[in-house]
């Protein structure tokens, strides 16, 4: 997996979990959302992402955090890293 999928496959994750989650209004939050994954320096991954502003106040402010938690998606993020590491 490459970045450019990274990026896709977290970014249909949240618009999935957004809609699981009924937090669908106008439809608006969902086509905000767009992933900008880089490698750190560190040999870790930078996580970012473009959202409307208020989904950072859903579910008491831990919709982020939650989303975060799953296990599907630390399934994506863990299958990135370990097609990072290589062995020396």
């Amino acid at each position: 997996m490459n970045l450019a999928e990274l990026n896709n496959r977290l970014t249909l994750a949240l618009k999935n979990y957004i809609k699981a989650s009924n937090h669908v209004d106008s439809g608006r939050l969902i086509k905000s959302i767009k992933f900008k994954c880089t490698d750190a320096n560190d040999g870790g991954l930078k996580i970012k992402f473009n959202a409307m502003e208020y989904i950072h106040y859903l579910d008491n402010g831990e919709f982020i955090a939650k989303f975060f938690a799953l296990d599907s998606t630390v399934s994506i993020i863990t299958e990135y890293l370990s097609k990072t590491i290589t062995l020396g």
